[in-house]
């Protein structure tokens, strides 16, 4: 079989999870079942001409980078619409001539691509790994760093800095791109229910639950410890919130626990002002900051946890954090919230907390401390997780199997 897949980056550059799942898909599809893989994903790179082309073959993968930093931009539609890009997609279909195409993320590439691609005759799939087609933000934080309701073009026209016009026919295109997959997947129930409120048809949005690569965490053997070790692991940006875990931290008995921060400042949408706030709190006794970690040895810092503890204030989709940890045996101490809420049984995989409530998540901490049995009984009761396998040869029947038409028009840019 031959597939193509689209998303917004591609590791070792790119290390988020949508970016980590794509390369373990396509290399289980091409090591497990011998099937022909090219990615199309986009870079961005300063120092190189605006919307080059880079071409690649790396672990039995073809990539094709286009590289985009907006230079070329002369208005709000073009952070989200590409002519060239949609022409480059289509181009590099064509010389690859795939079964079928995989779009995982269009951040930095073109939301064209997807119309331009079906109606070159090939069934497209999206999966929606966040809110970034219905929130150009991604994350459904307002310029306040409150969740969004929305989206409604009045809220998106204030944070995206736009005319209301230009607001709505963000929204309204969209929906148009969406009706032109053969159908859609959505990680979480939280996502699809966000994605059905902007009015989609719930028989072609279907619930999914995503694989993860188990074999790297079959090779670490768990270390003992005396003291509670606590984790945190990801961006160290505001909307994750590691400044709750820190806060919460800062009233536990002195010596009785550690926590450990796995991961980079990252700025949010430019502003930096968060790496102010953490700073001193990374100073505390019983804290430590590993820096950003490669994925390659997450399972080894995940040998070195206890618990996970996922603050973030945004509605989550469905934290790949949280599945890895679910594989490493370790239960998640998470935000009452979305996708976190989704994942975690509690009182049984973890336990949740008020988002954003520094005291609520240090009372679920003292009880790990306070109750001997609670975090053995928390370790039996993690879910199975589906492996990187189970989802490659689900992925290929999906592909194969019929699905809903859909009009034959292109989505040329505009």
């Amino acid at each position: 079989m031959r597939l193509m897949l689209a998303v917004h980056g591609f590791p070792p550059a790119a290390g988020g999870g949508t970016e980590i799942y794509v390369h373990d898909l396509a290399r289980c599809l091409r090591d497990d079942f011998g099937d022909e893989v090219l990615v199309l994903a986009r870079e961005a790179d300063a120092a190189r001409p605006e919307l080059a082309v880079r071409r690649e073959e790396r672990e039995g993968l073809r990539l094709v980078f286009v590289n985009n930093t907006f230079r070329a931009g002369r208005s709000f539609a073009d952070t989200y619409r590409n002519a060239a890009i949609t022409e480059l997609a289509a181009r590099v279909a064509e010389e690859f001539a795939p079964d079928a195409v995989h779009v995982h993320h269009l951040t930095g590439l073109s939301t064209d691509l997807v119309g331009a691609l079906a109606a070159a005759g090939l069934p497209v799939i999206v999966t929606l790994n966040d809110y970034w087609l219905m929130c150009q933000r991604g994350q459904l934080l307002d310029l306040d760093y409150e969740r969004c309701p929305g989206p409604w073009p009045e809220g998106c026209a204030r944070c995206l800095h736009t005319e209301l016009a230009a607001a709505a026919e963000r929204l309204r295109h969209v929906r148009e791109v969406l009706e032109r997959a053969r159908f859609l997947l959505a990680p979480s129930p939280t996502l699809r229910r966000k994605f059905l409120d902007l009015g989609l048809d719930g028989a072609r949005l279907r619930l999914v639950e995503q694989g993860i690569d188990h074999r790297p965490f079959r090779r670490v053997t768990r270390a003992r410890s005396d003291r509670l070790r606590l984790g945190f692991a990801g961006s160290l940006m505001v909307s994750k919130a590691p400044h709750v875990a820190l806060d919460a931290f800062g009233g536990l008995p002195e010596g009785a626990a550690m926590l450990t921060l796995y991961g980079a400042y990252a700025p949010y949408h430019g502003d930096d002002r968060y790496r102010e706030r953490l700073e001193p709190l990374l100073a505390r006794p019983g804290v430590r900051h590993a820096g950003a970690v490669p994925h390659a040895r997450m399972a080894e810092a995940f040998a070195e946890m206890d618990v996970l503890v996922v603050p973030s204030i945004w509605i989550e989709n469905a934290p790949f954090v949280i599945r890895e940890a679910f594989v490493a045996g370790v239960p998640v101490v998470a935000s009452d919230l979305g996708g976190m809420r989704d994942l975690v049984d509690p009182e049984t995989s973890g336990l949740l907390f008020i988002p954003g409530d520094a005291a609520d998540l240090r009372r679920a901490l003292r009880r790990l401390l306070e109750e001997p049995e609670l975090l053995p009984w928390l370790r039996r009761g993690i879910p199975a997780v589906k492996t990187i396998q189970q989802d490659a040869a689900e992925t290929r029947e999906r592909h194969r199997a019929p699905g809903p038409a859909v009009a034959a028009d292109a989505m040329g840019a505009r």
